[in-house]
């Protein structure tokens, strides 16, 4: 689960031209009234050629102007790294070879049908890493082509396609991507570029996740509660939480396949690892219990605190197991979120800056 902390972007740029602040002209905020009524032949000279182009009235090179709404992030492919976008662009400039009729005069502008724009020459205008392009459609390409009656021209574009983007997952589940939309042309140099940050909802991990696993931990811890007589009990509910969290461990490797560590395999590898000295500490208590019972145990005396014999009691042994396993276990806890958050917030920053 992705939370997109831009959800709609939207701007305005001169791709090709010479003044990077120069706005959208007027004329091309006033496209209505517009009519649909012209002949082919009027608006397409014969010499028209789309393969060369077109200059303003003064011999300069055209300015094309381009503006951009980002409307959603369709998709996350967190596997191969590829995010899909749902846009709208919009294109200007202008082209006096295309003739406006004259039953037209009268309006603002000439209603074209979108699949014209295949005769006619088009910005070389592409996306950086895009992998496929898909324009919407329903009984017909949803956009606009219009002809102005000053000679220029307008196209609009609904679109979604897929841009390729480099996801670092070392910090899951708290990791805040930068992708970067980058829109440019083979005829210029200049370039827009669109950062659009992710931050993954950390509410799903921690119910998903985190709170499983403590609980998971916390029913083995509480075998300790039993007394050691009870062998079944007690090695039933280390057993079948140990055997929880490697499943658990487990699925969340095969859903997102990665060589580095992440925040989650520590996670994973801490709650194991207590789930193992709880195990451990059991197997070390029946152990004493038996060489007790056959009176080859053999102590140390350690002063100044006396602790021979009340280790050979088996519920003081577990009673103090209890107690500095719980406050490890507290302890790693803490750590883990106060780094995870301490991490995120660094990444945060670098990536604003």
């Amino acid at each position: 689960m992705w939370q997109l902390w831009l959800a709609v972007i939207h701007f305005s740029s001169l791709v090709l031209g010479l003044a990077s602040n120069e706005k959208l002209p007027s004329d091309f905020l006033h496209l209505l009234p517009s009519t649909n009524d012209y002949n082919l032949s009027e608006v397409f000279p014969e010499n028209y050629d789309k393969y060369m182009l077109p200059k303003q009235s003064d011999g300069r090179a055209i300015k094309i102007y381009f503006t951009f709404d980002l409307l959603n992030v369709l998709q996350v492919d967190e596997e191969n790294g590829v995010l899909r976008y749902q846009t709208f662009f919009s294109f200007a400039w202008e082209d006096r070879r295309l003739v406006v009729p004259r039953s037209a005069r009268n309006y603002s502008s000439i209603t074209l049908d979108s699949d014209l724009k295949e005769r006619m020459w088009l910005p070389d205008i592409f996306i950086f890493g895009q992998e496929d392009f898909e324009q919407g459609r329903l009984l017909q390409d949803v956009g606009r082509l219009h002809l102005l009656t000053s000679g220029h021209v307008f196209l609009s574009i609904y679109s979604s396609y897929s841009v390729g983007c480099h996801l670092d997952f070392s910090a899951y589940p708290f990791d805040v991507h930068t992708c970067d939309l980058i829109v440019g042309s083979w005829s210029c140099r200049r370039t827009v570029l669109v950062s659009v940050r992710l931050k993954r909802s950390t509410t799903f991990f921690f119910f998903h996740t985190f709170l499983p696993c403590v609980l998971l931990v916390a029913t083995s811890w509480l075998s300790l509660l039993l007394p050691p007589d009870v062998i079944p009990g007690r090695m039933v509910l280390c057993i079948t939480s140990l055997l929880a969290l490697l499943t658990m461990y487990t699925s969340s490797l095969g859903s997102m396949r990665v060589s580095y560590i992440r925040n989650t395999d520590v996670w994973f590898v801490g709650c194991l690892l207590f789930d193992f000295l709880i195990i451990l500490e059991y197997a070390v208590l029946l152990w004493v219990q038996r060489e007790l019972a056959d009176g080859a145990a053999r102590w140390t005396r350690v002063t100044p605190f006396q602790l021979r014999k009340r280790l050979r009691n088996p519920r003081y042994m577990d009673h103090v197991c209890r107690w500095v396993l719980a406050v490890l276990f507290t302890l790693f806890c803490v750590v883990f979120l106060a780094y995870t958050l301490g991490r995120k917030g660094e990444d945060a920053d670098e990536q604003a800056s």
